[in-house]
Parts: C-alpha cells; structure tokens; sequence
C-alpha cells in the first residue's frame, strides 16, 4: 500500500508539472505568433549592411571573437582554491554586397585560442579578508554557536571565484579589443546591466579605504584616493552622445569631465552653455556641484572661474594602469599569490570590492 501511494504521488505530481509546462508553452506560442513575431527581422538588404559595415568598421571584413568564462572552487585540507578564467572563441565575418556574410571560425583552438585564468590558493581564515560578505552571513543570524559556519560553507558562500571569472572575462574582451582589432564581440551578458550591477556593488563609498587596497595603492608614483576612485566610477565619457548627460547625479561627473577636456578655466555660464543647460534649476546644481568638487579638491576656482586640479587631469590613464596591472598580475604573473598587491614595504589582500572596481572600470 505505501509503495501503491507513492506511485500514486509520484504520478499525479508529474502529471501536474507537465501539464504546467504545457500551458506556458501554448502561451508563449500564441505570444510570438501573433506579437513577438511582427518584431523579429528576418529579411535583411544586403547592400545596406554591406554599407553600414564600412561604416561601422572601416572594411567589410572584420575580426570577431565569443568570450565566455568559467569558475571553480575547493576545499583541501583546510586550503581553499579559487579558479577563474575567460577564454575566447575568434574568427572573421565578410560582409557582401549581394549576398549573406561569409562567417569563418579560427581553428586549432588550443594553438590560437585567446584565454586567461588564475588559480588563488587561500587558507579558510583569511577568506573572510578578502570577501567581506561572508561576515554578512554571521550577522543574519546564520551562524550560532551551536551551528557555527563550517569551512566548507565558507567556501561554498564565497564569490571570489565568481568575480575572478567576471573580470577575466571583462579583461579578456578588453584586451583583444585593443590589441587583436577585434570589431565585433559576443559576451553572455549585457554591458549595460552588468555596469549597473557594479554600481551599486561599489556603492557603499564608507566602505572604500576599509574594505579594499586598491585605494592608495601607487600608479606612477601617486596613491590612488577616493576622488579617483568615484571619478573613474562614472567615467563613460562620449561627448558625441552627449554621455554622461547633464542631468540627475551625472550632472557633478559632466562638469568635472567637461573641464578636464577644455583644460581651461571656465565660467558657470560657459559650462552650462557647453552642457546644454538653460533652466535656472539646473543651473543651480551646477553650481551648487561646482563648489562641492572644489570643496572635494577636484576643482580649483578663482575669479568666478573654475579648471580641473592638476591632481586629477590624468586620473583616467593613471586608473587604466591600475587595471591593466592587476589584470596581467592575476592572469600573467607566475610569482607570488596573484590576489596580493605590494603596498609600500607591505602585502595585502585584493578583495571582491576591489574586483568589483576593477570590473566596472
């Protein structure tokens, strides 16, 4: 009888999960049909994207490459080590007058294959130095003394492998965008959505001189300070585009890059000129921004005029170096453990709040 009830259950409970996959089918059907259908381009004039290519890229053969990551973490003997790395798939698509493109995929992947990884190997203690959120979890109440938190959900709680994963696929991009004249790039997640997440996840300025090392770490013999740090969060600059726009929270990052562009002092009246800015509000936070950057010693003002520090006319470069030098020290670098930077006569630990700048940058 037990094993008849069972059945019983395992049946009619299957029978309910089909019949409801069934039905968001049917309607996922009839959506596309009759809507999603009408918005999907099937047809394309070749002569146009055969144009809109020499636009776009100069030529009507151009480099692609398909970046996607993967991630691993143990536990052994009380040592954890965590895994991350990005690899790239490339090849070259030929758009043509009359026809489809020509797509050709690069083979030998392990000869001309693009990839970088790192291995972090780190005693369960000193997981916490580096990924601040598992101290999250005792203050949720997760943790008692009765339950403490065992070293393997230490290292199961951890993010470090998925944020080494995630800058190695962000840097792996980068690099063969810059170096391999790569024009077209596939990645498995949005740009956009991905620059949003890494806002908020360097959100919490309180946190920046506490929970990380990049902040006063030297490039070219200057410290990287919390200026910097905010000013390369928001540094998407396309003056074309009008980006940032002067408008809401970027209105502060516009003015500053505005200035540090014209490398000449200006008035309120140019500024707000040259952002498009004629309601009195608006202009009012301009000002009121301008002489909170000066407060903050982004700006200097003199004479009703305003001109970027000197300290922070090369901040952009000077954080691409940091970037750069991270990235080929956890990727390219066989000596020492890569998640350890040299600060002055001392060692520390990157964290996740580090690689979360590094990635948003």
């Amino acid at each position: 009888m037990q094993v008849k009830r069972l059945g019983e259950v395992l049946r009619k409970g299957a029978e309910e999960q089909v019949d409801e996959s069934k039905t968001k089918l049917e309607s996922a059907r009839n959506l596309y049909d009759e809507y999603i259908s009408e918005l999907i381009v099937t047809d394309f004039d070749y002569r146009r994207a055969y144009d809109t290519a020499r636009q776009m890229f100069g030529s009507a053969k151009v480099k692609f490459a398909a970046v996607d990551g993967s991630q691993d973490q143990r536990l052994v003997s009380g040592l954890a080590v965590f895994w991350g790395g990005a690899y790239a798939a490339t090849g070259t698509i030929e758009f043509r007058e009359d026809t489809s493109p020509r797509v050709e995929y690069a083979t030998g992947f392990i000869e001309r294959g693009r990839g970088v990884s790192s291995c972090v190997p780190v005693y369960v203690d000193r997981v916490t130095e580096i990924d601040q959120a598992i101290l999250g979890l005792t203050e949720l109440g997760q943790t008692t003394v009765t339950k403490p938190l065992t070293e393997q959900a230490v290292v199961d709680n951890s993010s470090i492998a998925s944020w080494i994963m995630t800058f190695s696929e962000l840097y792996l991009a980068y690099r063969m965008v810059i170096e391999d004249e790569v024009k077209v790039l596939f990645l498995d997640k949005s740009l956009s959505g991905t620059q949003t997440s890494l806002m908020y996840d360097t959100s919490k300025r309180s946190r920046w001189k506490t929970n990380g090392a990049i902040y006063d770490f030297k490039i070219d013999g200057i410290p990287i300070d919390v200026n910097e740090m905010g000013y390369g969060r928001h540094y998407i600059v396309n003056s074309k585009l009008r980006i940032p726009p002067a408008r809401g929270d970027y209105i502060r990052y516009a003015t500053i890059f505005l200035l540090q562009q014209k490398q000449k002092p200006m008035t309120v009246d140019e500024i707000c000129a040259e952002l498009g800015i004629k309601e009195d509000d608006r202009k009012n936070r301009i000002i009121k921004y301008l002489g909170k950057s000066v407060e903050e010693e982004y700006l200097h003002e003199s004479g009703g005029r305003y001109s970027i520090n000197p300290r922070y006319a090369n901040s952009w470069e000077r954080i691409k170096k940091l970037v750069t030098s991270i990235g080929d020290q956890l990727f390219k670098s066989a000596s020492g453990n890569p998640m350890r930077i040299k600060k002055g006569d001392s060692y520390q630990w990157l964290t996740t709040q580090d690689l979360a700048f590094l990635c948003l940058y």
